[in-house]
């Protein structure tokens, strides 16, 4: 089994948390659209309030104030949607996922770099197809369009 692939039960977790959602809005296309849109509207509203707070704290009071401005703008689309009623359950799920999630990154130490895990991932899927070769130095002067029949061609083949 591939590593990288979601495992097979992450399905099933997915039909058990959609189920209520999809009884909730009686299988209506448009009081599911409701739904979507509150766990959107929750990302982009932490995604502009981290920037602003970040672009803050750089000192950049310009594009503070436009991610701010775009955060309430967000704000109040979200909370348009959830006077509607139902769509609160959408938001109480997002809640307690991000809560569950802190909680397990709480217990496992606060890790940080997880910013760059994904190449660093993809670094190790190119390396391990490298071998016999000088790993990510090699792998680099690949990507960078060296087919390897230059002068700086080592004696280890292409690499």
């Amino acid at each position: 089994m591939n590593r990288h692939h979601t495992p097979y039960w992450s399905v099933v977790v997915h039909v058990a948390a959609a189920a209520p959602i999809l009884v909730a809005a009686a299988g209506e296309e448009q009081e599911l659209v409701l739904f979507r849109a509150v766990a959107v509207l929750v990302s982009f509203l932490v995604g502009l309030v981290a920037m602003a707070h970040f672009v803050r704290r750089e000192g950049k009071k310009g594009l503070a104030w436009a991610n701010s401005l775009a955060a309430t703008a967000v704000a109040f689309t979200l909370m348009v949607n959830l006077m509607r009623g139902w769509p609160v359950l959408s938001l109480a799920a997002t809640v307690l996922i991000a809560g569950g999630l802190y909680v397990r990154w709480t217990r496992a130490g606060r890790p940080t770099g997880i910013e760059d895990i994904e190449s660093r991932a993809e670094a190790g899927r190119h390396d391990e197809g490298l071998r016999g070769c000088r790993g990510a130095r090699a792998w680099s002067r690949l990507s960078e369009g060296d087919p390897g029949d230059s002068p700086s061609r080592s004696a280890h083949g292409p690499c």
